[in-house]
């Protein structure tokens, strides 16, 4: 769904350029190769900041204490992260540095563009203030996803990186003054008409109305209302509540249908996990899995047991320290939680770290 988000997004910013061109008498086809190019960078900007790998969930309350308000407190934290990121081919970067100067090079193009392009964004001052304007419209929508929040370094580095691309501008100015190609660049530039702020305004604004209502769309979509959840909870043949986990287990024609469900925000409650599984006759089954709320830090929770009990008279989950407890006849949800350490959520793109092994078994 992040990218029916971002191609909603391209066509926003390639359909108002199109229209713009339809109007226009004559056509720099040169320019418009390097405007579209530019549109790409953002693109990829908006993709790597907001929509790669979030779920959306309006949950301001949780996502304001994740938030970082003080400068310089988180690129101290990461630069002191003393994980490894392997990037391949034998190369390997602190984790932390990774960051930082990724946070910094992804708006490095725009800056540059943003030169290129206009004459008025040729002095630092309003390139900082373009990053500052952009990346703290990005980071308030990250409030609402649940892996991204908010982090006002990351507005600096942003900013910092659009004046780094103004000075990537500055060496090509020079190098095309020297070989006498200046006026090959100055034909690049975009007539602005004293107008460029409140236009990077309204496109950035139009942005964020498009990214909100197609992320309430998407929440819409992944979450059931309270009387849809409390249909589905009263109709399930067993249910049971756990620390704000609501879990359902229905059997019908040879089949276990199992679903663990999480409240979030607006009175809506979102699928944490479900299975379902065919099971013969008069044999017991069993089956195990982790759940986490997916909506907050994907931290590993705890397990859940399920299935049908034909003879057994006791259950033991094995999942940090074993847990033995009384099983009925026929269908049962038995929760074992990890009230441990929570394990770390690790920046960037990696990998989570290994967890505990669980397991279950029937005891006659």
């Amino acid at each position: 769904m992040n990218y029916v988000i971002l191609f909603l997004f391209a066509c926003l910013l390639f359909g108002t350029r199109i229209r713009y061109l339809r109007k226009s008498r004559s056509i720099h086809w040169v320019r418009e190769i390097v405007v579209f190019i530019a549109m790409l960078f953002l693109l990829i900007y908006i993709f790597l900041t907001l929509l790669k790998a979030s779920t959306f969930t309006f949950d301001l309350s949780y996502a304001l204490t994740k938030a970082n308000l003080i400068p310089f407190k988180g690129i101290s934290a990461v630069l002191l992260d003393p994980r490894d990121l392997t990037l391949g081919i034998g190369i390997t970067l602190k984790n932390g540095w990774y960051n930082v100067v990724g946070n910094l090079l992804v708006t490095v193009p725009l800056g540059f563009f943003s030169c290129l392009l206009f004459k008025s964004s040729r002095k630092w001052w309003r390139l900082f203030s373009y990053g500052v304007l952009l990346s703290t419209i990005i980071e308030s929508l990250q409030l609402l996803t649940s892996v991204n929040f908010f982090d006002v370094d990351d507005i600096l580095l942003n900013a910092l990186g659009f004046v780094i691309g103004g000075m990537a501008y500055a060496v090509v100015v020079f190098m095309f003054k020297r070989f006498k190609k200046w006026d090959d660049l100055t034909r690049l530039e975009i007539e602005e008409n004293g107008r460029l702020m409140p236009t990077f305004l309204k496109s950035t604004v139009a942005l964020a109305a498009v990214f909100l209502a197609c992320a309430l769309g998407v929440f819409l979509k992944e979450t059931i209302s309270y009387q849809t959840f409390e249909e589905t909870y009263a109709q399930a043949n067993v249910s049971k509540e756990f620390d704000g986990f609501y879990a359902t287990l229905s059997k019908e024609k040879g089949e276990l249908s199992f679903r663990i469900y999480h409240e979030t925000s607006f009175n809506r409650f979102y699928q944490v996990a479900g299975l379902t599984v065919p099971i013969q006759e008069g044999e017991n089954y069993l089956e195990v899995m982790s759940f986490s709320d997916r909506y907050q830090l994907p931290l590993q929770y705890g397990v859940v047991a399920f299935g049908y009990n034909e003879r057994a008279k006791q259950l033991e989950i094995d999942y940090e320290f074993p847990l033995r407890v009384e099983l009925p006849h026929g269908l049962f949800i038995e929760f074992h939680p990890f009230r441990g350490q929570d394990y770390p959520f690790q920046a960037g793109y990696l990998e989570w770290e290994e967890g505990p092994r669980y397991d279950a078994l029937f005891i006659d």
